[in-house]
């Protein structure tokens, strides 16, 4: 699933028009392969749980985070950008802005997990095989720790990434 946005220049990016790079999050390469407590992997698990599967229901965690956080992630990069283009230098003035983009991006998606609204409400008879107060996605937190942010420099040469830092 690929979310697009785009930042609005009013002139002020102008120096930066040649730069080029990619912000995800979601579940990535790396952590999708891992395994999972109940025998998937997390990849897997994220799926079923984002499209749904017989009688599992989609619970469109991503998407729905995506929908409602698109806006103010441009905004975010945006307001990432404006001191790169004044300083002309995307080296030493980018990575701090757009690695607190990446950061907020995590936070707020993992937090659309764990702040309880994810839909629907897991079924009776699941709630009887684990706890009466399980909420979906949440039952060992492995999904929770899998969704992270990752911005990879395409014409900058650098990367980084919330598990780490940067790289070339």
């Amino acid at each position: 699933m690929t979310t697009r946005v785009t930042i609005k220049d009013t002139g002020e990016l102008r120096p930066l028009a040649g730069l080029r790079f990619q912000m995800t999050a979601g579940i990535h390469a790396t952590e999708a392969a891992q395994p999972h407590s109940s025998g998937m992997t997390i990849g897997d698990l994220a799926m079923l749980h984002e499209f749904g599967k017989d009688k599992i229901p989609a619970r469109m965690w991503l998407r729905r985070w995506c929908q409602r956080q698109m806006n103010a992630v441009a905004q975010e990069i945006r307001g990432a950008l404006i001191p790169m283009a004044r300083k002309q230098n995307y080296r030493t003035a980018g990575p701090a802005g757009l690695k607190a983009v990446a950061n907020h991006m995590k936070a707020t998606m993992r937090g659309a997990i764990l702040g309880g609204g994810i839909t629907p409400k897991n079924a009776p008879a699941t709630l009887a095989r684990k706890a009466p107060e399980a909420r979906p996605l949440l039952e060992h937190g492995e999904l929770v720790a899998a969704a992270e942010a990752e911005i990879k420099g395409i014409t900058t040469g650098w990367r980084y990434n919330t598990r780490g830092g940067m790289g070339p």
